[in-house]
């Protein structure tokens, strides 16, 4: 879709947010797994090792999830869209920046922000003033301070 003439479009680059507190909590939970007595019967033994591949495999998503290409966020004048997700203006309850520069878009629909609408801005201080300055206009309230999300 081509814009009109006049309307402004800002186009920001995002990448998923590296979650510290989850890492530290699976490396916590891993270490106690494997420091726990070695079971004697088979049952316990096998949900030790799935609980220990289940810990490993949370890590490896959330730092590989971090580590992919960069996207793209669109302030269109009516919507926002991430990767291919479009979110119109009147379907945005609220937009969330935590202190370590996360930022939550939470829908009207959603009680806690979908992952999906969780980012990081790579050049940061000016694009997170041009996403205010957005929500700013478009009457979209703005909260900082941690939030909570799926994951």
């Amino acid at each position: 879709m081509i814009p009109a003439k006049g309307v402004k479009i800002i186009i920001l680059l995002i990448r998923y947010p590296l979650n510290c507190k989850l890492i530290f909590s699976m490396v916590v939970f891993s270490l106690i797994n494997v420091w726990q007595p070695i079971p004697k019967d088979e049952a316990n033994k096998f949900f030790n090792i799935a609980l220990g591949i289940l810990f490993a495999s949370i890590i490896i998503v959330a730092v590989i999830r971090r580590l992919l290409k960069t996207k793209t966020l669109r302030l269109d004048p009516e919507s926002l869209s991430i990767k291919n997700k479009r979110l119109e203006v009147q379907d945005i309850s609220v937009i969330y920046i935590s202190h370590n520069k996360t930022i939550g878009i939470k829908p009207k629909k959603h009680r806690i922000v979908p992952i999906s609408l969780c980012f990081e801005l790579i050049k940061n201080q000016n694009d997170i003033e041009q996403l205010i300055s957005w929500a700013k206009s478009k009457d979209i309230n703005i909260e900082y301070g941690n939030f909570m999300k799926w994951i």
